[in-house]
Formats: C-alpha cells, structure tokens, sequence
C-alpha cells in the first residue's frame, strides 16, 4: 500500500499579537521558518510542500524569490 503525504502551507506576512500585520511589513517567518528551518528539513526528505500565498506576499521580491513564485 502507498502512502501520501500532502504538505500546504499558508504564507503570509508576520502579524502582530492581534493577528493584525506588523508595522513596518516584515517576512521573517518566511524567510527564517521556510527558507532556513523548513525548505532544508523538505528537502532532505524529498518533500515538495505546497505554499498558499496571499497578495502581500508575492509583492515582497525576496518572498518570492524565496518561495520560487
């Protein structure tokens, strides 16, 4: 029997504690939590996650880079 793993992630800016977003717009979640922690962990395990992205994100350049959008 096979076994399926399905992986989504939802991507968004960082909020603050009110779950609004930061002021001034930051993306350390995405740059530290997928591209340091998570991208390497996927990879290692030849994982391909999908990443739900909204609006906000992919006007930040290195988000999208990051990403690969």
């Amino acid at each position: 029997m096979k076994i399926y793993l399905c992986i989504s992630i939802d991507v968004e800016p960082d909020c603050s504690k009110n779950w609004l977003y930061s002021t001034p717009l930051a993306f350390k979640g995405i740059s530290d939590g997928i591209g340091k922690m998570l991208h390497p962990l996927f990879k290692q395990f030849g994982l391909e996650p999908t990443y739900l992205i909204n609006n906000v994100v992919l006007e930040d350049d290195e988000s999208v880079a990051l990403l690969g959008v």
